[in-house]
């Protein structure tokens, strides 16, 4: 194998780099220097940068398929934490290869440029911009994965022009306003993270559409209402994470029909009643956290029935009685560090609390 990857080496050190200059300007912009690990005699493409390696940082990977072997072209740059500063050099435009661009954790300033839809095989943006982001990034035909999280930009985004991404994550930004309703039509999503903005109103209902969806993060916004009942319709569904909102009313007894959930957080809302039993059915959940919320009665039986719960917070709520006995027996090896009390104050909250500590606190199943 080694033998193969010299032999790689030594080919592409024959071949030439497509748009090199451009490629070294983009360096110069930045005043970054490239590793004579991949850049052996002033040709980019070469070394490590052809070979099956892990890209570095900096670093390039580059394909040198292209006539017979004698071309290559550059398909990544990873540029990560290097304390870049200024704008998106115009020579980027020229780089019609490129498949993933990481300019994470930098200073870059400035909208994203709109010459980026020129860069039709990109599937990463991983950036640290601000201003609004460009609506010609719908062009972008090849796109799999859009990482624009931690970033200062605001607006509204045209998220369901997307063509057929994977990932997306929005987070940390300043989006206001509503979730458009065509976010429904990316059915390709696995990955949805709106968390840390300022979206306001419902959560559209066609979210439920979205049938590849593994990953639903939108913590920390100001959804307020109700919780669509189609989320039940997301049979693929690890995680939900819908905390610190200001979602009200019932929660909706078709989120038992996640059969594949394993992280459940919906904890500081207002959801009032009683907790769906529905949510029993949820075979393959490890973490449930349902605290700072309104919910009253009993706790349902049923979720004694969760034979693969790791962690479980209730605290904060206005529950009365015990919880399940099923729930302990699942978890015996535990119970002998554990004691629970029923404070009566003016909520009653279950307390649960390991033996050597006092307070409102999370029951840690192991």
């Amino acid at each position: 194998m080694a033998l193969v990857e010299r032999c790689k080496a030594q080919a592409a050190s024959i071949a030439t780099t497509d748009l090199s200059e451009a490629f070294n300007a983009i360096f110069q912009q930045w005043n970054l220097s490239a590793s004579d690990e991949w850049n052996i005699s002033g040709e980019p493409c070469s070394g490590i940068a052809v070979d099956s390696s892990n890209i570095s940082n900096p670093g390039i990977k580059c394909n040198c398929s292209s006539n017979g072997g004698s071309t290559c072209h550059i398909t990544q740059i990873k540029l990560q934490g290097l304390q870049l500063r200024g704008v998106i050099p115009e020579e980027l435009r020229s780089l019609t290869f490129l498949t993933d661009l990481d300019l994470s954790q930098n200073f870059i300033t400035g909208p994203l440029p709109g010459f980026i839809s020129r860069l039709t095989s990109i599937r990463s943006l991983s950036n640290n911009f601000s201003g609004l982001l460009p609506s010609e990034l719908r062009l972008l035909l090849s796109l799999q994965q859009l990482d624009v999280s931690s970033n200062n930009f605001f607006g509204s985004v045209q998220l369901g022009n997307l063509p057929s991404p994977q990932k997306l994550n929005i987070s940390h930004n300043s989006y206001a306003a509503e979730l458009p309703p065509e976010l429904g039509n990316l059915f390709s999503l696995q990955q949805l993270d709106i968390s840390h903005n300022n979206y306001s109103g419902w959560l559209p209902p066609r979210l439920g559409s979205l049938s590849s969806l593994q990953q639903l993060v939108i913590s920390y916004n100001y959804f307020a209402d109700y919780l669509p009942p189609e989320l039940g319709k997301l049979a693929s569904l690890q995680q939900l994470d819908i905390s610190h909102n200001n979602f009200a009313n019932w929660l909706p007894p078709e989120l038992g029909n996640l059969s594949s959930l394993q992280q459940l957080d919906i904890s500081f809302n207002n959801f009032i009643g009683s907790l769906p039993p529905q949510l029993g059915n949820l075979e393959s959940l490890q973490q449930l956290n349902i605290s700072y919320n309104n919910f009253n009665n009993s706790f349902p039986l049923e979720l004694g029935k969760l034979a693969s719960l790791r962690l479980l917070d209730i605290s904060y709520n206005n529950f009365v009685g015990s919880l399940p006995p099923d729930l302990i027996i699942f978890h015996k090896d535990f119970t002998s560090n554990l004691h629970q009390e029923i404070l009566e104050t003016d909520k009653i909250l279950i307390q649960l609390v390991f033996a050597a500590q006092s307070g409102p606190a999370h029951l840690l199943l192991y």
